[in-house]
């Protein structure tokens, strides 16, 4: 049982880290129980191309040759973004420290 309860706040602490609530919203993971609400719409069973989320890891799974911003973009040059607007929604993404990295 989880030492908070945030039923008032809208959520539930379901004591998962945030790579296993990751995992869940890619659906890496199969949801057992309950929902998974992705702007309070109800994505549990809608496929994970149609969720329009993308997975950026942390470390690992970075593509070593390419910069931050371009790691950032990479989700939508697959989904054919042009590259102004992958450029423009990676920037966004990106804190200000981050961006002294790309």
């Amino acid at each position: 049982m989880c030492p908070a309860d945030n039923t008032a706040l809208g959520y539930y602490c379901i004591c998962c880290r945030k790579t296993t609530l990751l995992k869940l919203i890619a659906d890496f993971l199969p949801c057992s129980t309950g929902q998974v609400l992705l702007g309070g719409k109800d994505v549990t069973a809608v496929s994970v191309r149609s969720r329009q989320c993308g997975v950026v890891f942390q470390s690992y799974a970075l593509f070593p040759r390419m910069s931050v911003l371009e790691n950032m973009a990479y989700p939508l040059r697959v989904r054919d973004i042009a590259l102004p607007e992958r450029k423009r929604r990676a920037d966004a993404m990106l804190e200000p420290e981050e961006k002294n990295l790309a």
